[in-house]
């Protein structure tokens, strides 16, 4: 939900709700998974910084118009996916495509232990972009 204290969180927050969906279709040999996380928005106030006060009032940073915009870091949803052939019973391909739709990780001003500006825990896919695995399993 907020930003710190810093011993509970590394800085880099801790959201109030995370989660994540997945549905597989599956025709014959071949399945094909989709996999959606969420990470709900966390604010970006810090009550290890020398007050108890979590309201906007005390968010890190603030706009220059006054108003509390970078109170909070926005929420993040990103989608993984997953091919899956089965050549046979004992041999198999894949493929995953990891942030299949290439969400930005959201800017986080406040983020400031593990990377300037993003936090790292709960945004790294987004960080590192649409990524690619393939491989293959066999069993003996």
């Amino acid at each position: 939900m907020q930003q710190s204290p810093q011993e509970l969180s590394s800085g880099n927050g801790t959201p109030r709700l995370r989660g994540n969906w997945q549905n597989t279709i599956a025709l014959d040999k071949v399945s094909l998974t989709a996999t959606a996380y969420y990470v709900s928005r966390i604010k970006e106030v810090a009550a290890d910084e020398g007050t108890l006060d979590t309201s906007c009032a005390a968010a890190l940073y603030k706009a220059a118009d006054g108003s509390d915009k970078f109170c909070y870091v926005h929420s993040f949803i990103y989608v993984d996916l997953n091919a899956t052939v089965a050549v046979n019973d004992k041999f198999q391909v894949f493929l995953n495509v990891g942030n299949f739709l290439d969400a930005r990780a959201p800017v986080a001003p406040a983020g400031y232990t593990s990377s300037p500006n993003y936090l790292t825990s709960w945004h790294t896919p987004g960080l590192i972009g649409r990524s690619f695995r393939a491989g293959a399993n066999f069993k003996f």
